[in-house]
């Protein structure tokens, strides 16, 4: 399989494991655990994929907050 097959297969599956969201998200989320991924295997380190989901999720965050103070 090698690292690009299991950087595939653990992003399809961390991808599906967020039902919850739409397709669109599902989607977001495949392309995001590639590139983090293969930012991983590039780098061979685990800091910047760590640096780059904590940004990540803080943005949505603060997208969440922003949508239900202003729409909810």
């Amino acid at each position: 399989m090698g690292p690009i097959g299991a950087i595939g297969i653990t992003s399809f599956f961390w991808a599906i494991i967020h039902l919850q969201y739409d397709v669109y998200g599902i989607a977001t989320l495949f392309v995001l655990g590639l590139l983090l991924g293969i930012v991983r295997f590039k780098t061979d380190s685990i800091y910047l994929p760590i640096i780059m989901h904590s940004l990540t999720s803080f943005v949505a965050t603060i997208e969440t907050a922003l949508y239900v103070h202003f729409i909810g």
